[in-house]
């Protein structure tokens, strides 16, 4: 892996470690994925041949409600899913420093799963 592309991840994660550190969320949560733009070259980047933006870096994002303003999306047909084990993973992770807070969850049907709930 090319050490100047991971450098650029790791201050991308910084970036996202202060905003967590002055952003205190209201009750409501929502996660979503994103695709963000990467024009490097980066050995885990993804191809989705029928979006706009055809290679980047996919992302999980954990958004309070109050700004959250979603899409409809028709995910019968994204072949491109995630396994189940994958994103409750990935929404366990982003929920962890908010347990136990009586934070309300909001979220689209292809992250739940039993997985997730047992």
């Amino acid at each position: 892996m090319d050490v100047s592309s991971f450098s650029k991840c790791v201050q991308l994660l910084k970036l996202c470690k202060k905003f967590s550190l002055y952003m205190i969320p209201y009750q409501n949560l929502v996660i979503d994925k994103s695709l963000m733009l990467w024009k490097d070259w980066l050995s885990f980047h993804q191809f989705f041949p029928k979006k706009r933006k055809r290679f980047g870096m996919a992302i999980f994002v954990l958004c309070d409600s109050i700004v959250y303003s979603g899409r409809q999306r028709n995910l019968e047909n994204n072949r491109y899913l995630v396994e189940e084990e994958g994103l409750s993973c990935e929404v366990k992770t982003l929920m962890k420093p908010y347990s136990n807070q009586n934070h309300t969850l909001l979220m689209d049907n292809r992250y739940s799963n039993p997985t997730l709930f047992s």
